[in-house]
């Protein structure tokens, strides 16, 4: 959730940030926005976000946002497209030192958790849309593509492994021959190593009996 953050700054164009551990909320000064540190259902300790998030419909959404913009005084609301589309209008520019600086700041924002579900899963959608509508050429959706895939995987050397690896789930990550994109099988992977998994991915388009022999193989369980 974001929130329109009181005051303003006069400062130069600088990207001011501070964060508030007490109660998980994360202030962009420039942009005047404030934004929750974890996704609903879960909790900030002052580290990191504890617990499990909740599936919400859009209307669930909304519903919590209101509630909690009543409860705290803060005018609460869901994100909006447009505050993630300056990231598409990055793309189109070719600015690709700005958009990697984005996206970490993103995930430095939000968590990898938060990064994934509120940032990634959005813009792939907001990128996919562009594409179809010949707004975006295929090599620019390749250029985002790699950027995004750079950007999830830093997530993921952020995720500390398995406390116990000897019992931790052991999963396999691939895609089938025909799907060449790997973005989903990178965040499947960032979500499944914060519940404790240990991921071993083979990357895009593995042969459905490699990916048995694999299995077998590498002893996995999923």
């Amino acid at each position: 959730m974001a929130s329109e953050a009181e005051g303003q700054t006069s400062s130069p164009p600088v990207l001011k940030i501070a964060l508030t551990a007490k109660d998980g909320v994360v202030i962009d000064a420039e942009a005047r926005l404030a934004w929750a540190r974890c996704v609903v259902g879960m909790e900030w300790n002052g580290k990191t976000c504890t617990g499990k998030p909740d599936r919400l419909d859009h209307g669930q959404a909304l519903a919590i946002a209101s509630a909690r913009a009543h409860a705290d005084g803060w005018p609460w609301r869901l994100p909006r497209a447009n505050e993630l589309r300056h990231l598409v209008d990055l793309i189109r520019e070719h600015d690709v030192q700005a958009l990697r600086q984005e996206l970490s700041l993103l995930l430095a924002r939000q968590g990898v958790r938060g990064f994934v579900v509120d940032v990634v899963a959005p813009l792939n959608l907001a990128v996919g849309d562009a594409w179809m509508r010949g707004q975006l050429q295929i090599f620019e959706e390749h250029l985002y593509s790699e950027l995004m895939q750079s950007a999830l995987r830093q997530a993921l050397a952020s995720v500390p492994p398995p406390a116990r690896p000897s019992t931790a789930t052991r999963v396999l990550l691939t895609t089938f021959p025909g799907e060449p994109h790997g973005i989903g099988l990178l965040m499947a992977e960032a979500m499944l190593a914060l519940e404790g998994c240990i991921c071993i991915s083979l990357g895009v388009q593995t042969p459905l009996g490699d990916v048995l022999k694999a299995a077998d193989a590498l002893d996995v369980r999923i």
